[in-house]
């Protein structure tokens, strides 16, 4: 099956031939150009992660390659140079670099090549007996840089040379293995799961991305040579009806994007290829390099930060977890970017060491950092360490050992062996940056199959999607905390004048505590001494905020960044519950929003606020400052942007709540419901929304919030114009089930579904709505009494003849024994009534009873007089 950018190729190669030879010509130069920028994309996408970033390089020479002959030198070098391509691959590799005799497909293709050349007049090496067939994207480079690109060819030379060069062409297509790998446009639905446009043959691992929605991959284009590789350069839309590939034509803003059957050009964007390549700096949390001593361990821990300020209970709690070796073998630090895991896990080690009472022998530092958070800004730096072998190799050169059998598996069964029972120290792995490493989830997997006590692994990562045995949430300073820190940085930026309590006290709420903000602002503040809001001074740094945030951004699924995005765009925390009821309604596709949810508190992109009985579905979910304005400008230029508008426009029916002062308990969750449908019924009205939307929203909701079934009956009163009381009742009904509003007792609902009942001439039901109130606890006897003169007026103003006695006697025998139950409380008017429940019923000696009862209480009633006269 022919690789699907070719077999779109071939389709124009196929109108061409008919046009003329010139047009069939240039076709097949397009065709050679795609073979040529397939074979290079293809072999960048599978150069594993490594900490000198090699792929990224190769990419950042490509999307700058103005020439064909740029991009055939960028292979050669991949393919001959030091770069390290996966085994997988070997047998790709080696079609292109052996040298192959004149039988072979490849030499053959080099031999068409060439014959193309000479028939065009372009003089040419003779090929040799053994040939690579790297010699011919060279050599076709040649013939596009002397033809198309520079020459202006007879058509009767080009008659002869375009058998010789389709030939050529053909004998690639047909046996480049490359090209039989399975390659695919994948595109991740807001379920979860993902659409794959299979561009040639398929395989089980694009088959798995069809059924699981855990993986996490970014849209585009893939190849499977085992594992899945994201090839950069390369856009394709949903469907594959076009695809266009790099061509060039750099900028500073953009790069020019080809499709080479339809000549379309679109633009990309440069934001992932500005960065030099050039090599980088270490970070300044880097391990020392050698292992020194500290009290009686041996470690490479990295300087101590400065300036620390600490953070007590968190230090407590970790000092406990590390010094403890006989459980809890995996401890992590999670938190925001900059938040101040590594400070934190630096300044325990470090004392802990120093105090001389550290458990473990040795104290080995990893390094995976790649952007260091300085007061100065955020700067790219390259990690220690990226991998288990590249972890392995830094431990082996610390400790001094040469692993056996020698290459990277002894170095990493080596680092195991250190890591588990036969260790020759105790020992505490630190593992910092986390999130950076290549494959975070099989990395941590490994550490936890084979680290065990008394070694220790400590994991510091902005993710949080792996647990560790005990996990410690890095959040933002206390108010007390962050006070002195805003105190010390500005007394080292000699600001302290500028610094008003007014101004504190908005920095600590707006940065919620996060202390890179927190020290950013403030260098803001002495470069500009005039003091402006501190919202506006954290929306002009965007290098911070993409440093804090975009990483985790980029890793979300689709479905998870259209929901962070929906909370960045109303500056209010927002319910759980409301949230997933505006993203759930109809019109939205679907998607798993408490997934979702999971997936930007594992993130630490938002965080929530549990209410008061431990229910997460009734919890608020709020957004700091820094992370939401991140997240704004990611809207700016998001797709989902309308959409999103949308869902804003629903969520904000529920009302501000200002940021750190939500209220979690039942009553205000109410509230706020009722805010909802009060301010939804002014749009109602106002033809802004639509009764079925609103409808839609109130009822997930009122599956936790009760009182929502009740609102949502009372719209249907004011707008619905069909079907009214069978909706009404339907809801009604709905409540009573579940009558959990502490503001709305279930009486005042069954005294509702009796009058639509007795409305609709359902006296049965009637009648079993008003015995269901004297089936409700502590309902009051005034409450009872009037309820029993609704039944006698039933039963006075309606045809009860299809109500046998018996059945009478069985719906109201409750109402009968509640009354009875308080005739110690009844006065006469109540006594009348329940006497002329009792007629009603044809229980004529019990209503004389009774009103003799009532007699007694009260001489002179006048309804018991009546009752006497009536009765004889």
């Amino acid at each position: 099956m022919a690789l699907l950018p070719l077999a779109k190729i071939n389709e124009r190669l196929s109108v061409d031939r008919d046009d003329s030879y010139t047009a069939l010509f240039n076709a097949l130069l397009l065709k050679a150009e795609l073979i040529t920028k397939l074979t290079v994309i293809g072999f960048v996408a599978m150069i594993p992660d490594d900490v000198e970033n090699t792929r990224y390089a190769h990419a950042y020479e490509l999307v700058r390659a103005n020439s064909v002959g740029s991009w055939a030198d960028l292979l050669r070098q991949l393919l001959t140079g030091p770069t390290k391509l996966p085994d997988s691959v070997r047998e790709v590799q080696n079609q292109l670099t052996e040298r192959n005799q004149r039988d072979s497909w490849q030499h053959q293709a080099v031999v068409e090549l060439s014959e193309s050349m000479t028939s065009l007049n372009l003089a040419g090496q003779p090929v040799p007996r053994n040939v690579p067939l790297l010699q011919w994207f060279n050599d076709f480079a040649t013939l596009r840089n002397k033809t198309r690109g520079h020459g202006a060819t007879p058509p009767n030379v080009i008659a002869k040379a375009c058998p010789h060069l389709e030939r050529s062409l053909d004998l690639i297509e047909s046996n480049f293995r490359l090209f039989d790998l399975p390659w695919a446009y994948i595109h991740q639905n807001l379920s979860g799961k993902y659409r794959v446009l299979y561009w040639g043959n398929q395989s089980s691992n694009f088959e798995e991305l069809k059924r699981r929605d855990e993986t996490r991959l970014a849209n585009g284009v893939y190849i499977d040579s085992g594992e899945l590789h994201h090839v950069e350069l390369v856009h394709s839309n949903i469907d594959g009806s076009d695809i266009w590939i790099a061509n060039g034509k750099f900028t500073d803003r953009n790069y020019e994007m080809l499709s080479y059957w339809t000549d379309a050009r679109h633009k990309g964007s440069v934001d992932l290829y500005l960065r030099t390549p050039e090599p980088l700096p270490p970070s300044e949390t880097h391990g020392i390099g050698e292992l020194d001593t500290v009290g009686d361990t041996f470690t490479n821990l990295p300087v101590a930060p400065l300036r620390y300020i600490g953070r007590h209970e968190l230090e407590k709690e970790l000092r406990e977890q590390l010094m403890t070796t006989d459980r809890h073998p995996i401890v992590t630090l999670t938190g925001y970017g900059g938040i101040g895991k590594t400070s934190l896990a630096l300044t325990v080690i470090r004392q802990m060491l120093q105090e001389n009472v550290s458990p473990y022998e040795v104290v080995v530092w990893f390094s995976a950092r790649d952007v260091d958070l300085l007061s100065s800004g955020p700067k790219r730096v390259r990690p220690a360490g990226i991998s288990v072998e590249d972890f392995a190799r830094e431990y082996i050169d610390l400790m001094g050992h040469n692993a056996e059998p020698a290459g990277q598996t002894g170095e990493a069964t080596y680092l195991r062996q250190q890591m588990g029972v036969s260790s020759d120290f105790r020992t505490l792995f630190v593992f910092d940056n986390f999130e950076t490493v290549a494959g975070p989830r099989s990395i941590y997997d490994w550490i936890d199959t084979y680290i065990r006590n008394p070694n220790k692994v400590l994991i510091t990562s902005r993710e949080n999607s792996f647990k560790g045995d005990y996990s410690l949430r890095v959040s933002g300073m206390t108010e007390d905390e962050c006070s002195e820190l805003i105190d010390d940085t500005s007394s080292s930026l000699r600001i302290s004048h500028l610094v008003t309590e007014d101004y504190k006290r908005q920095l600590i709420q707006e940065s919620t505590g996060h202390p890179y903000v927190v020290k950013i602002l403030l260098g803001e503040l002495a470069k500009n001494p005039q003091v402006t809001s501190v919202q506006r001074v954290t929306a002009r740094q965007d290098n911070v905020l993409n440093a804090l945030f975009d990483r985790s951004y980029g890793r979300l699924s689709s479905a998870a960044q259209q929901v962070f995005l929906t909370l960045c765009s109303w500056r209010s925390s927002v319910p759980r519950i409301g949230l997933e009821a505006v993203l759930l309604r109809p019109e939205n596709e679907m998607m798993d929003v408490n997934s979702s949810i999971e997936e930007l508190l594992q993130m630490s992109l938002i965080e929530e606020i549990i209410a008061d009985d431990d229910d997460e579905t009734l919890s608020e979910l709020t957004i700091p400052l820094a992370a939401r304005l991140f997240g704004q400008k990611k809207l700016e230029i998001s797709p989902w942007r309308a959409l999103i508008k949308a869902n804003s426009d629903f969520l904000q029916l529920f009302g501000a709540v200002t940021l750190g002062r939500s209220r979690t308990d039942t009553e205000a969750r109410e509230e706020r419901v009722i805010r909802f449908a009060k301010t939804a019924a002014r749009e109602i009205e106002r033809g802004r929304k639509s009764l079925e939307d609103v409808l839609a929203v109130l009822e997930y909701v009122a599956q936790q919030i009760s009182r929502g079934w009740l609102l949502m009956a009372d719209l249907i009163e004011e707008f619905a114009k069909e079907n009214k009381d069978d909706r009404k009742l339907n809801y009604l009904l709905k409540y009573v089930e579940n009558p959990t509003s502490m503001s709305h007792p279930p009486i005042e609902t069954w005294l509702q579904i009796a009058t639509i009942h007795e409305r609709c001439h359902n006296l049965y039901e009637a009648v079993d709505a008003f015995a269901q109130i004297f089936r409700q606890p502590n309902v009051p006897t005034d409450k009872l009494s009037e309820t029993v003169s609704d039944i006698n007026r039933l039963f006075r103003s309606n045809d009860t003849s299809d109500l046998p006695r018996e059945l009478r006697q069985i719906l109201l025998q409750d109402v009968i024994d509640a009354m009875e139950a308080r005739m110690s409380d009844l006065n006469g008017d109540d006594c009348s009534r329940l006497a002329w429940l009792h007629m009603n019923l044809g229980n004529i000696d019990e209503a004389r009873i009774v009103t003799e009862t009532g007699l007694q209480i009260d001489p002179h009633n006048i309804h018991c007089v009546r009752l006497v006269e009536r009765l004889g």
